[in-house]
């Protein structure tokens, strides 16, 4: 088989799909999904390498983790007689796809043959070719029309969990099974959508209102941490987290809601003090109410003795503009503005600065929101995710 390894194009949004997985969320909970969906073109034979961010706890409890892939593919080939008597030839592909990664314990395999391709009666070989009354021409036919090629879910979440993000490698082969006496030649062009879905219990839905959490560098041992909360008169206890790699946290401090508000907003400063020195660590702070409900903040890195390469986003508080840091050294940058459902709502491109305030078209509720800062050279990826009150 005559091909090409090519990709033409790939694209990165998120959607918001149908998703039937069964998740148990507790009393007074939702389920939700969030997927990032990624489209190569290619021509039947070819790795490629998809790459999205991990879950962030903050906005809920992953229950669940869908990988699937989703091809149209289109098919030509040519059959040519090598006898010298007329037959009939026929001819049937196969299709192979392959899925591997570190958050998965094993391969993952699909396989698709086709029909067969014939009988077509051919004249006798004629010394030329695939032209003439010895040979035939198919296609181009569509073998697979948006069919599912990968549909795995899976139930152990941990691999997907903190910052950072998750990759994976997929390969696409063929092979061609023909009658004896055939010469071949064909060509493949496919359309692969691979997709990864969280399914997620709503950590807001479990209390309503919300908390914010800002952290920073407040010296070589010491991180500052700020938040305040919107729902502070239910409020009973703060627990303030921290971790090495995003994705396990453990508890460092115990606040009790202050019970003092103004409009139902509380403020809060904590003070931390490192017991060894690091280069960075992650915080997020845990909400108890009285009603035994909770919600987390976002999580938030601090970096030290090292210089800060954090993406960083700033949305004004009325929600007309962000300000958006990109590391330094310059570039191009591809800045996407998504609501937490994956719709996209905004584009714009960075270049030649490392910080610009950036103009919505339409004024953004209140809600969540989700910041991707994409260097169109190398490629790199950063995600965070906003909140306008």
């Amino acid at each position: 088989m005559k091909t090409i390894q090519c990709l033409v194009v790939c694209a990165l949004v998120c959607i918001l799909p149908v998703v039937n997985i069964k998740a148990q969320c507790g009393p007074g909970t939702g389920q939700a999904s969030m997927t990032y969906d990624t489209t190569v073109v290619g021509v039947g034979r070819a790795p490629y390498h998809f790459v999205f961010p991990r879950f962030d706890p903050s906005i809920g409890t992953l229950v669940a983790v869908r990988l699937q892939s989703v091809a149209t593919i289109t098919y030509q080939f040519t059959l040519e007689n090598l006898e010298y008597t007329p037959k009939n030839v026929r001819h049937r592909l196969t299709r192979f796809d392959e899925l591997s990664g570190a958050t998965l314990s094993s391969g993952v395999y699909s396989e698709y043959t086709t029909p067969w391709f014939g009988y077509y009666p051919v004249a006798a070989n004629d010394n030329n070719a695939f032209t003439g009354p010895d040979a035939v021409h198919v296609g181009p036919v569509n073998i697979r029309n948006n069919d599912t090629m990968i549909n795995n879910t899976y139930y152990n979440t941990a691999a997907y969990l903190g910052t950072g993000n998750v990759s994976f490698d997929y390969t696409t082969d063929a092979e061609n099974t023909l009658s004896g006496g055939t010469l071949y030649d064909g060509s493949i062009t496919d359309v692969l959508r691979f997709n990864i879905t969280y399914v997620y219990c709503s950590a807001s839905i479990l209390a309503p209102g919300t908390i914010d959490l800002t952290a920073q560098n407040a010296g070589p041992m010491s991180a500052l941490l700020k938040w305040s909360s919107n729902n502070e008169s239910r409020a009973s206890a703060y627990e303030v987290m921290m971790s090495a790699d995003g994705i396990n946290f453990s508890k460092i401090a115990n606040v009790p809601a202050s019970g003092v508000h103004s409009n139902d907003v509380g403020r809060y400063t904590l003070k931390y003090d490192l017991t060894a020195p690091s280069k960075k660590l992650h915080f997020r702070v845990r909400q108890l109410t009285k009603d035994n409900k909770v919600a987390y903040t976002a999580i938030r890195p601090v970096a030290w003795g090292i210089k800060d390469q954090e993406f960083q986003v700033i949305p004004d508080a009325g929600g007309s503009y962000i300000n958006v840091q990109v590391p330094q050294g310059g570039g191009n940058w591809a800045i996407d503005l998504y609501g937490v459902n994956g719709q996209l709502i905004q584009k714009n491109n960075l270049s030649g600065t490392a910080s610009e305030m950036i103009p919505l078209k339409r004024k953004l509720q209140k809600g969540i929101y989700v910041v991707r800062a994409t260097n169109i050279a190398t490629k790199e990826l950063y995600v965070k995710k906003i909140f306008i009150q």
